[in-house]
Order: structure tokens, then sequence, then C-alpha cells
């Protein structure tokens, strides 16, 4: 079950989400506040995406998400059809971030983003009862971009048997 408006505005006054502005509360979301744009280059506030190229996008909101509650972060209705497409994790109960998110351009055109622009929202659901572990992942607790994982260890075996 999706939180409503006011269930958004509890989460910003118990700090659940926090450097959060209330008036971008909506009606079942919450309109994330760009902060900086991550490449392998650094760190932006503006940032003009090619057609087919990605980069991270990093919001000023954190989270500090309770043991029965989860969030997605979802592409703006705006963004999707200017041509962007969006991926992001889950973020799970008992996660403690800020939010990141990845952005491609699958249009044919240029496209100029800025921080004064939203690109996303972040929606929170209800879990049916709280879970016994809250989430500890390689990304958890990550107050500054760490950039991308390191997966070679990882895929290594798959790799090499595609080979």
């Amino acid at each position: 079950m999706l939180l409503n408006d006011e269930e958004i505005r509890s989460l910003i006054k118990s700090g659940a989400l926090a450097d959060a502005l209330e008036k971008n509360v909506g009606p079942v979301s919450y309109d994330l506040t760009t902060k900086e744009f991550y490449t392998e280059s650094g760190s932006f506030s503006e940032y003009v995406l090619k057609p087919g190229h990605s980069v991270f996008v990093g919001s000023r909101e954190v989270v500090s998400l309770p043991r029965d509650l989860a969030a997605r972060v979802l592409l703006r209705n705006s963004r999707i059809r200017q041509g962007l497409r969006l991926d992001a994790p889950l973020y799970f109960p008992g996660h403690k971030s800020a939010i990141y998110f990845r952005v491609t351009n699958v249009s044919g055109n240029e496209i100029r983003l800025d921080c004064g622009k939203g690109i996303a929202q972040m929606v929170f659901e209800k879990v049916d009862a709280p879970v016994t572990e809250a989430y500890e992942g390689a990304f958890s607790e990550e107050f500054d971009f760490r950039g991308m994982g390191e997966y070679s260890d990882v895929y290594s075996e798959d790799a090499s048997s595609i080979s």
C-alpha cells in the first residue's frame, strides 16, 4: 500500500525522510530535489546528457526507513516524455542513505539537466509486517556518492563461462 500525503509529511517530521521540503509532497509521492550529477569526470550542478548516455543523479534528501517501509524512485512523467529512462534500486526497510539513481537519454536529442528542475519522485510502500533484519548492503549508509560498484569478482566466473 502506498503512503498518502499526510503519511509522507509524517515521515519528514520524524526524520525518516530528512532534508525534505514539504512543498514537494504530492498526493502519493515526494518530488526529489536534485543535488548533483555524477560522472567518472566528477560532479556537476548542470549536465548536458547526450543521446544514449547516462549520468548518476544525487538528491538532497536522505532516507532512514523504518523496518516496515520500502521506497521506490520513479521518473516524473514530464521526463519520460522528454526521453529519459531511470534506473534505481528499491530502498529496503532499514535503509539509511542519500538517494541516488541513474538516468539515460533514450531520445535522439541532447537533454539539458540542472538542479532546478525535478527529475524523479519517490513513493513509499508499507510492508505487511516489519522485517526481522534491516537492510545492510554494499551501498548502505552512502551519504557521499561512492561511484560505481566493483562487480568484477562477482561476475568473473559468469564472464569466463560466456567466453
